[in-house]
């Protein structure tokens, strides 16, 4: 089996990584999630996101069929352009390139994590590829930009949002734990 999750108090992932059809791959190369191998478990009730290549396509399916109870992912290749600058590989967020490509799965996952559901999240992304569309000059990134909102999909339960299940810290406070005061 791959690497194995441990997610039992949460009922979301969000992965990155490369990725094809049946996979999901972390730092260098390192097989996260695989199509038929892994523990059902580690999915079932989860709200999965990958920003990933090809995901949605083989891996996605399988999820949702293992109890996944929401998913989002890519069918095709997710493409993107950065500029050759040493400075925004250090600092990426300055790179208004790649931002354009990143931005909108971004936006999608931060909606995603502010208690959104699955398909108010989705309509968010699609509305961020198409705000990058209709606001981009250059044909060329246009299209992969068109691309990349194309082969975004949504699986499973349209209203899954994410919840904590846990009570609500307070500042300085751990729910986890009482402190104990002694007189």
């Amino acid at each position: 089996m791959p690497f194995q999750f441990s997610t039992r108090y949460s009922n979301v992932i969000i992965g990155t990584g490369h990725g094809d059809s049946a996979t999901l791959t972390g730092q260098f190369m390192n097989v996260l999630w695989e199509t038929g191998n892994y523990d059902p478990a580690e999915c079932e009730g989860k709200i999965i996101k990958f920003i990933s290549c090809e995901t949605g396509t083989e891996l996605g399916p399988d999820l949702i069929r293992n109890g996944a109870r929401a998913f989002q992912g890519y069918t095709k290749i997710f493409a993107f352009y950065a500029e050759l600058n040493l400075r925004h590989l250090l600092l990426p967020w300055l790179d208004s390139t790649a931002r354009k490509f990143l931005m909108p799965p971004i936006e999608s996952t931060m909606a995603l994590l502010d208690g959104k559901t699955n398909e108010e999240a989705y309509d968010i992304e699609i509305r961020a590829w198409q705000h990058q569309i209709d606001t981009e000059d250059d044909p060329e990134i246009r299209t992969i930009l068109e691309h990349n909102r194309n082969s975004l999909v949504m699986m499973g339960d349209p209203e899954a949002r994410i919840s904590s299940g846990n009570a609500p810290l307070r500042q300085g406070k751990c729910s986890c734990r009482e402190e104990k005061k002694t007189l």
